[in-house]
């Protein structure tokens, strides 16, 4: 039926001008012409689908991916992604993410929050960006042990106690190496009482905040001098592509059982499917067959990356299915 001989037309258009130009709820609408409220949730979307109303994004947003994004949640089942803009230099991709990622943890930070932190350069990337908190009861906690070495700042101590700072929250760090010499170390490390309350303490985090390292011939944990040009040589034939907290997948986002996942101190991929919220804030091209393991580890529930990146994963889940 035309529009024009629609004999709700007149309430469509008043139901519309009440909802959008004089931003009153449904239920106040519904009160006020006496009518259901489902009754006024129809006629919106009549509104709507007969285009009385239409909904635009400004020009000025336009440059946000919203179909890549959505497209990211529904295939992988994430709760949410946020796709950002790609830029040539790495130090403005990570302030893009930064920027994200500190204005999504503002939206989901409610009182006594538990936020645990893992390691990386993205994951430091949110610090310039954060909104400093008024003392909300909330701790801050470090999901694996670390390390300390000049000229590198992807420790998780160096994003944990600066965050603290400015969320007002209390501290808890996991006070060890993140890869211990040997297994036999490593267990002897968690035998002490304190230390592995302190990791028990991690797996009750709310929130966990990580990145998704890659496998290649110069990564992080080789630099660290957690390993050796062979070990990485031998992941690679084993299929590994990417880690999380120093727990290695293919990009099936199978685990992959290894000598410096054995010596590693810190939360398991089993354990972080527990945490209610799981951040992973990762981008560069480079790193998207590492990113595509990962989402298929299924212990992300959001994402935080570039649009390249995003688009990549995405094209290599294709080639993957088919």
């Amino acid at each position: 039926m035309p529009i024009e001989q629609d004999p709700d037309l007149e309430l469509l258009v008043k139901v519309a001008w009440l909802y959008y130009f004089r931003n009153l709820t449904q239920q106040d609408i519904a009160e006020k012409l006496n009518l259901s409220r489902p009754k006024i949730g129809r006629l919106l979307k009549k509104a709507l689908d007969e285009g009385i109303v239409e909904i635009r994004l400004s020009p000025s947003v336009q440059s946000y991916d919203l179909t890549i994004e959505n497209e990211l949640e529904s295939r992988f089942g994430l709760r949410e992604a946020l796709v950002v803009n790609s830029a040539e230099d790495q130090s403005t991709l990570y302030d893009n993410l930064g920027m994200a990622c500190a204005r999504y943890l503002d939206r989901i930070l409610g009182p006594n929050f538990i936020l645990g932190i893992g390691l990386g350069t993205t994951v430091r990337a949110i610090l310039p960006h954060i909104s400093p908190h008024k003392s909300s009861n909330g701790t801050i906690v470090t999901l694996s042990g670390g390390f300390s070495q000049p000229g590198h700042d992807t420790s998780n101590y160096n994003a944990s106690w600066p965050l603290a700072n400015l969320l007002e929250a209390k501290l808890e760090q996991l006070y060890c190496p993140l890869v211990a010499q040997n297994k036999a170390a490593r267990d002897a490390i968690l035998s002490d009482r304190s230390l592995s309350g302190q990791l028990k303490r991690a797996t009750e985090s709310q929130i966990a905040l990580i990145s998704i390292g890659y496998v290649h011939l110069d990564m992080s944990l080789r630099r660290l001098e957690f390993c050796e040009r062979e070990d990485v040589e031998r992941l690679k034939e084993a299929g590994a592509v990417g880690e999380i907290l120093v727990n290695f997948f293919d990009i099936y986002g199978n685990q992959i059982k290894t000598d410096l996942g054995d010596r590693m101190i810190g939360l398991s991929i089993d354990e972080l499917k527990k945490i209610p919220t799981t951040i992973a804030i990762s981008g560069g091209i480079e790193k998207a067959t590492a990113i595509l393991g990962a989402l298929r580890t299924g212990c992300l529930n959001v994402l935080i990356t570039d649009q390249k990146t995003a688009q990549m994963v995405l094209d290599l889940d294709d080639e993957i299915r088919k």
